[in-house]
């Protein structure tokens, strides 16, 4: 094998269960193989959206959203919610730093880390429940590989907080990014892009907003990041994204209502009061620029969001 087929093989075998060829390892190759976490949760991905996509086709999409979700905990051995229950509760418990993180090693679970895992899954679940499928099959490729991306960079801009564990071979790493790493989160927002520009620009600005909250509350409670909080990062990704992309479709309805009301005031004002002062003439103006170019409604896809299906001029 090549060096990069190893670092790819460690990789796998450290973000899921799957039985992967033996290969000689060490912290250092460990620390490499970081660059190809956004390219396994990619193929994590892909693997569940067409396990989502088949059962979509046979039973409601609430139904295969939460078959989808356990099968990925089952893939991955629940390793990133274990993660962000930990955290949670090692957060919530205790303002000491030592003090939190001996609770994140204890392995029983908590009330704040139910309330954590429950609510994240209850997001997602909703979330990938009322999107479009089109828009679902992307948001959980795109959640998968982004959530990797965010682990890998915590990793390079903060420093290990323990002083052994299962994340400590990035320890004495060399802080810093590869071109791999980037290349995979471009596929991530690419994916996004087929949906639109918006979409992908809000979940760029989210993702970049998520991190500085992470990496700064990481810092100052914990002096850095621990196994535990990469699988937190990643959760709050995956539930991120789908939840980012529904409030953009979310928004374009609305705008498409709104739209739809103020030129019925134009277009019928013998049944509608027209536009009649500067200020509602300046609303309707912002309003239409939202929505340079509505599509028909026969021109939605199938299962678009109800809200923008029913309200779309």
């Amino acid at each position: 094998m090549t060096n990069a087929q190893v670092e790819l093989v460690l990789a796998a075998g450290f973000l899921t269960r799957l039985r992967l060829p033996p290969v000689a390892h060490s912290d250092a190759a460990m620390a490499r193989a970081v660059r190809w976490y956004p390219t396994v949760g990619l193929a994590i991905g892909v693997a569940l959206a067409a396990l989502f996509w088949g059962l979509s086709l046979i039973i409601p999409q609430a139904l295969a959203t939460l078959l989808t979700i356990a099968a990925g905990m089952l893939l991955t051995g629940a390793l990133h919610e274990d993660g962000l229950a930990d955290v949670a509760d090692g957060l919530g418990g205790s303002g000491d730093r030592d003090r939190a993180l001996e609770i994140m090693h204890d392995s029983r679970i908590g009330s704040y880390g139910v309330l954590a895992l429950g609510l994240t899954l209850a997001i997602k679940i909703t979330a990938l429940t009322m999107l479009p499928l089109t828009s679902a099959l992307v948001a959980i490729i795109a959640g998968h590989g982004l959530g990797r991306f965010a682990m890998a960079w915590l990793m390079a801009h903060l420093h290990y907080a323990r002083s052994g564990g299962a994340a400590g071979f990035m320890a004495g790493a060399p802080k810093g990014t590869d071109a791999a790493l980037w290349v995979g989160a471009a596929i991530a927002i690419a994916l996004i892009l087929t949906i639109g520009i918006t979409p992908a620009i809000a979940a760029i600005l989210a993702l970049t907003a998520l991190l500085a909250l992470v990496a700064r509350r990481l810092k100052a409670r914990l002096g850095g990041y621990t196994g535990d909080a990469l699988g937190a990062v990643e959760q709050l990704t995956e539930a991120l994204i789908p939840l980012v992309l529904l409030a953009c479709l979310a928004a374009w309805g609305l705008a498409a209502w709104a739209l739809r009301h103020e030129l019925r005031h134009v277009f019928f004002p013998q049944h509608h009061r027209p536009v009649q002062t500067e200020v509602e003439r300046m609303r309707f103006d912002l309003l239409r620029s939202l929505l340079p170019a509505p599509q028909p409604v026969h021109h939605l896809p199938h299962q678009s969001l109800v809200v923008y299906r029913e309200y779309s001029l």
